[in-house]
């Protein structure tokens, strides 16, 4: 006994084209009507509507095939990789992390070829920095000459005369170093005595005590040198017009006062 005819399996494309087929032959093998003129109208509408049936149906196969055909397509795209978000400090921190040099547990520099590294023993601390070997001469220091008092000498050539007199005070630097500035003070016996025709100086009044500042030529006393401040005292000078004290920065001028006793 044969088997009957196996019949053949059919896709769903095939099946709506032969739908859409057989709808299109009907269509046309409908009773035709007689030729009229108004007939022509009908023709021509049902025309339109077989055409907009077969546009219809086209689309139709077309989204079934789309919908049928989709996964297949689709499984041949590349999977699906989900976005990375990166946060700023996690990037910076990244960043610089990847910027820093990789470092060894233990700092050091790394041997030359062909010697062995040497190692520290275990418990030993940190070597102490080396210090620059230290030159066994002495450090010569420049020496300054430090500056040595002024000393002063008061002078009257001719002695106290009836109506004044000219005296003069040499200020003299003892020491190895210029001296810039001093202070002269002279005490006269009485207010009423004058000086005037001050030269190397400026002179001021308090009393029967004058003080004398240096001028531009006589400020700066040279080492082992000496200005002179000269003047003159007027008034009643024929008794007891010699000055009773003289000094320099604070320190007593010879020619003034008691005689400094002779060295013993």
């Amino acid at each position: 006994m044969s088997e009957p005819p196996r019949r053949e399996r059919r896709s769903p494309m095939v099946v709506l084209l032969d739908a859409a087929m057989k709808l299109a032959v009907s269509a046309q093998a409908g009773p035709q009507p007689r030729l009229e003129p108004a007939g022509q109208a009908r023709r021509t509408a049902r025309t339109w509507l077989v055409l907009g049936a077969l546009l219809a149906i086209g689309g139709t196969i077309a989204v079934v095939t789309v919908l049928l055909q989709g996964p297949d397509d689709l499984s041949s795209l590349p999977p699906h990789t989900p976005a990375r978000t990166t946060v700023a400090g996690d990037t910076s921190s990244s960043e610089s992390a990847s910027a820093l040099p990789a470092t060894s547990g233990a700092t050091g520099t790394a041997p030359a070829p062909g010697t062995a590294p040497t190692t520290a023993a275990p418990g030993a601390g940190p070597s102490a920095p080396l210090l620059p070997p230290t030159s066994s001469r002495p450090t010569e220091r420049a020496t300054v000459p430090s500056a040595v008092a002024l000393t002063a000498r008061y002078s009257a050539a001719n002695g106290t005369g009836l109506l004044g007199y000219r005296a003069e005070v040499a200020v003299a630097n003892p020491g190895t170093a210029g001296h810039d500035g001093w202070e002269l003070t002279l005490t006269l016996p009485r207010p009423t005595l004058q000086i005037a025709a001050v030269s190397g100086a400026t002179a001021r009044q308090d009393g029967a005590t004058w003080t004398f500042a240096p001028d531009a030529t006589t400020r700066s006393v040279p080492a082992g040198g000496s200005v002179v401040v000269s003047f003159e005292v007027r008034g009643a000078t024929l008794l007891d017009a010699a000055p009773q004290a003289c000094q320099i920065d604070g320190r007593r001028c010879a020619g003034v006062g008691p005689t400094d006793p002779p060295p013993a």
